[in-house]
Formats: structure tokens, C-alpha cells, sequence
């Protein structure tokens, strides 16, 4: 569907630690040589070797006869070659390179670490972020090996000659013990509760819990309800030896490459991908920016119809002509004087104080000269309450002021990027709808795709493009997004789980008549759509538009500038 933007991955690790185990063990025979009349050796004549080195607890632990290690005679006279110093060597480091995660002492030392789960007997972890190699390396140098290693040594007079041999035991020292492979995968999902799934699929096998470290803390971060379990389970595929993932109290962590959704009851199968496009397929919500008083005073005023309805006549989504505004809503405007159409910058608008003082209210000055005209490109002056000077040459010519009413800036910016965004989510928080907005999904690592309202209801998904103004633009636009993306959802789709894409506006231009065909097929007019309604400088909107070359697959557009009604149109068209 799209891309895992979790930032968890699956490794494989190896432990090498045959190199510290072998330097300990020579430095260890060469002192025993040296102190071999002080010691109790079983060879006198031969002198101190290998075998007089260790314990005879610690080499039962690692399976090791002490009578295996050198060459010997069996009782029929037969010569039996020992494993010799470098077998005994190695013997000692694969058992450390084993068994090293299995010291108890070693699960407290990944405590607030990025790793989530580690298979110690398969040598696999699932961790966030790619670094799980260096927090290994660090938990192995506090498990003091080079500390074991001389504790278990049969001579204490050995022992004591390698005492300070603890101060090696730094980062340096332990670099490159540990190496690490990135796999292919992905955890869908890090945590899930095992109610989402259809028990008939799997089998449960219960494991021994001291060859997993599971991170109770990180994954509570995932899911809050997430808690630990003494026993732990592996959960198989019914249908074969397929590991699902492992199963602690009501919780699932489920492997990579698992496509879960097999296992997923049909009747959750929607909540589960809510779940997917909400932490896997995002990268997780964006903070809101805390909103001046001034602002918050605007938005508390959207359900205001009489609002709605004066804001249908701004131009450029900033200004209205024109029309005087209430009192109760002039905090929220400023009057100014507006100046266009200048030579050279006929592209630009100015917007300049409406003061009577006869002072310059605009100059415009350009390092690179235009055609015969002067640098000095236009000079303007206040003149009066109703007129202005415009200088282009030494005379200038008198303008009529022309004073528009403008939303403050702080309002006119948030009005232009969040302001009916904002409505359409207060509407869908105040109705109780399940739904995810500003939701940026990811269709490459460079690519991605922000859906402005993703509301799920039942078996269906709503995918709500909000935008201040319905315009032909818009519409164009979304066609051509909707009909990339359905190609997205099919996974879900093919699960018979629909969904529908809705371009939301508060007003529209004239473009929108483009689709005049699309319009007049459409049953709401009876609703008092797609005609002009009283008191609104704008026609209110709500019909349909196929999906190029996706047949049976459709975009809704509406255009509705009065609160109550769009309330009730979101209602409608995502019915609960």
C-alpha cells in the first residue's frame, strides 16, 4: 500500500568475542608458566599448559572435560589427539558468543534502549532506528567479560597478577564485537491486541521467556495497554511452521513480513488498517501551533452564519468591496487603500493605510532599469480621504482612493492555510467521528501525499480534501490524486473495505461552471444546491465527477459556506 514510516527495523547479530577470550587465555598461561613451581599443576614435569587454567565447574558449565583438552592414552593404548589451547579457545568464545544474552545480568542493561524485541536463540531483533550494534556492544563491556573470564581462573596467585587488567575494558576495547545485517522488513505494526484476531488462523506455543528480551516500556509507547506476561507465547500459522509473531498477555508483536491482515477477523479488518494509516503508514501527527486570541476569537466565530455569509464576498480569499462591515465583526478587519495595474508590476496588489496625511504611502525603486523608464519606478502619496498622487513623472496624476476591507494579517494567513480545515475537524471532533487528520502518507521516500481528513466509519473510509474555495483548479487536481491513489488502497479494497474522496470547500468561484454537465446531473438541487442562495455571494455546491478510466469510482464536490448546513451535509455524506 504505502510506505512503513515506523523506523523499525529487523536485524540479524553475531557476537564475535573469540579475540578477548583468546587474550586472556595466553596472558593467563604465560603468568602460569612463569609462577608453575608456586602452583598446584597436574603435570609437574610438563610443566603449567593450558589445561590447569580454569575451574573445573567453569569448563563443566561450557561442556568441557578437562581430560579432552590435551592429547592422551585411552585404557586400549590408543592415542587420542585433545582439542588442544586453540580448541579449548574456542570452545570457551562460542560459549560466550552464545550465551553472553542469556546472563541474567544482561536484560537490565537494554533497559530505555531502542531494541523492542531480541530473539536470543535466533540471533534476530526488531529495534527502532539502525543502530541496535552499538547498544549491544555497551550492555556486553558493563557485562565485564574480561571480569568472568579471570574470576573462573583455578590460580589465585594468576588471578591477582591479572587484576588491573579490568582497566582495558572500555568502548575501544569492545569495538566491532558485535556486527549487524538489516533484513528485509518491516513490523506493520509494532503492537496489536489479540482480540483483532481470528483465533481458527494460528496456533499458540508456548516459549521460554528467558530467550526474548521484549522492551514492556518502548512498546508501551505504541500501545499504553501493552503489559507484560510471565508466560510468553509463539503464535504459528495454522496452515504451516510460519511464525506470526509473539503473543505476551493480550498482546500481539507481530514478526516483519507478515502480512497480518491474513489473520485479521473480518469485522475488525477496517480498524486494523485505521490503525496501519494511523501509526505505520504516517509519521505520526503534527504538533498544532498555538493560535493568537485574535485568531482563536475568529475561529470561535465560524459557526456565526452571518459571518459565513459576509466572508462569501472576499475577494482573493483577503478582501471585500464594497460592503460595510457589522460592528460585532470589524475587530477582525482592517480598512486600507488598495493599488494595482502599475507599470512594470502589473502582477502585484498594494495594500497601503487608508491615512489622510499628505505623506508617501509607496515607492518602488528598481536596480535594473525597464525599457526608457526611470529607476525610480512609482512614487505615491496620500492626498486627502479620498484621493492619492501617483508620480511617475514630475506632475502627478491624481487617483481616486479605493478602500477595501481586509482581514488582519494574523487572521488573513491562518484564513488561507487552516481556516476551513479547522472547521471541518471541530465538526468531526463535536460529532464523535473515528478519523485522523492532516494525515501525510508516504508513497515513496521522497513522495508523499497529506490528506487534510481521514474518517472512518464502519466498513468505509472517507478520504476529505478541505479546501477554503472550490475552484475548476481543485477539482482537476483531485481527479488526477484520486484516481493515483486508488491504486494505493487496493489491498484494503480487495478486502471489501470501500472508500470514498470528497473535495470540501466553504465557497467557489466561477470555474466550478466547467463542470456544468457533472452539475446538472446532480439530485441536490432540491436542497438548495448547485443554484445561488440568498445572502451568499456564491453558489453552494454538491454534485459528483467520475474518476477517469477507474469505472463505477466517483469524487463528491461541495461547496458549502453556512456552518449549520455543512454540518449537517457532513452528516449526510458520512453517515454513521
Amino acid at each position: 500500500m504505502f510506505v512503513n514510516s515506523t523506523n523499525i527495523f529487523y536485524f540479524d547479530y553475531e557476537v564475535q568475542l573469540d579475540t578477548i577470550v583468546k587474550a586472556v587465555c595466553e596472558i593467563s598461561v604465560d603468568i602460569g608458566k612463569q609462577l608453575q613451581d608456586l602452583l598446584d599443576i597436574n603435570d609437574k614435569e610438563g610443566g603449567f599448559d593450558i589445561s590447569d587454567l580454569f575451574t573445573e565447574e567453569f569448563l563443566l558449565e561450557m561442556s568441557i572435560r578437562r581430560e579432552e583438552i590435551l592429547d592422551r592414552v585411552d585404557s586400549d593404548g590408543n592415542s587420542i589427539e585433545g582439542i588442544g589451547p586453540s580448541g579449548l579457545i574456542s570452545k570457551i568464545a562460542s560459549y560466550f558468543n552464545s550465551a553472553i544474552f542469556l546472563f541474567p545480568e544482561f536484560n537490565p542493561l537494554l533497559e530505555g534502549s531502542e531494541i523492542l524485541i531480541m530473539s536470543k536463540e535466533e540471533s534476530k531483533l526488531i529495534c527502532i532506528g539502525d543502530k541496535p550494534k552499538d547498544r549491544l556492544q555497551s550492555a556486553i563491556k558493563k557485562l565485564k567479560i574480561l571480569k568472568i573470564l579471570i574470576s573462573n581462573l583455578k590460580h589465585e596467585k594468576i588471578k591477582m597478577s591479572l587484576e588491573k587488567l579490568e582497566i582495558f575494558e572500555t568502548e575501544l576495547f569492545y569495538k566491532g564485537v558485535v556486527t549487524t545485517n538489516k533484513l528485509e522488513g518491516q513490523p506493520i505494526i509494532p503492537v496489536i491486541d489479540v482480540e483483532f484476531l481470528d483465533h481458527q488462523t494460528f496456533q499458540p506455543t508456548i516459549v521460554d521467556r528467558e530467550l526474548y528480551w521484549i522492551n514492556i516500556a518502548k512498546l508501551k509507547n505504541f500501545n499504553p495497554a501493552f503489559s507484560d506476561s510471565e508466560e510468553l507465547k509463539m503464535l504459528i500459522d495454522s496452515d504451516g511452521d510460519l511464525q506470526i509473531g509473539l503473543l505476551v498477555g493480550n498482546h500481539i508483536l507481530p514478526y516483519p513480513d507478515i502480512d497480518l491482515s491474513k489473520y485479521i477477523l473480518p469485522d475488525k479488518l477496517s480498524d486494523y488498517y485505521f490503525l496501519l494509516f494511523e501509526n505505520t503508514y504516517s509519521k505520526g501527527k503534527t504538533i498544532p501551533l498555538a493560535k493568537s486570541e485574535l485568531v482563536q476569537k475568529f475561529i470561535n466565530s465560524a459557526k456565526d452564519d452571518e459571518l459565513n455569509k459576509l466572508l462569501s464576498y472576499l475577494k482573493n480569499n483577503f478582501y471585500i468591496e464594497g460592503i460595510e462591515i457589522p460592528e460585532k465583526f470589524s475587530e477582525f478587519f482592517n480598512t486600507v487603500v488598495t493599488l494595482d495595474n502599475l507599470d512594470h508590476i502589473e502582477d502585484f496588489q498594494f495594500l497601503l493605510s487608508s491615512n489622510y496625511t499628505e505623506e508617501t504611502a509607496l515607492g518602488v525603486y528598481t536596480s535594473r532599469k525597464n525599457d526608457t523608464s526611470y529607476n525610480l519606478l512609482h512614487w505615491v502619496n496620500h492626498h486627502g480621504e479620498k484621493t492619492i498622487q501617483h508620480y511617475r513623472k514630475e506632475i502627478p496624476e491624481t487617483k481616486a482612493k479605493k478602500q477595501v476591507s481586509t482581514l488582519k494579517p494574523a487572521i488573513c494567513y491562518y484564513f488561507l492555510e487552516k481556516y476551513f480545515e479547522d472547521i471541518l475537524e471541530n465538526i468531526l471532533k463535536d460529532k464523535g467521528y473515528k478519523y485522523i487528520s492532516n494525515l501525510v502518507l508516504y508513497e515513496n521516500k521522497s513522495k508523499n501525499v497529506e490528506i487534510d481528513a481521514f474518517v472512518q466509519v464502519e466498513n468505509k473510509f472517507y478520504y476529505i480534501e478541505a479546501k477554503t474555495k472550490l475552484t475548476k483548479f481543485y477539482i482537476e487536481e483531485f481527479l488526477k490524486r484520486s484516481s493515483e491513489m486508488i491504486k494505493k488502497f487496493d489491498p484494503m479494497l480487495l478486502q471489501k473495505i470501500e472508500i470514498e474522496f470528497i473535495l470540501l470547500g466553504s465557497f467557489s468561484d466561477s470555474t466550478v461552471k466547467d463542470y456544468q454537465y457533472f452539475i446538472n446531473e446532480s439530485p441536490f438541487k432540491k436542497d438548495g444546491y448547485n443554484i445561488p442562495r440568498n445572502g451568499i455571494n456564491c453558489i453552494p455546491y454538491h454534485f459528483s465527477v467520475p474518476i477517469p478510466d477507474l469505472e463505477g469510482r466517483k469524487i463528491t464536490c461541495i461547496a458549502e459556506p453556512e456552518f449549520e448546513k455543512l454540518q449537517n451535509l457532513v452528516l449526510q455524506i458520512c453517515p454513521k
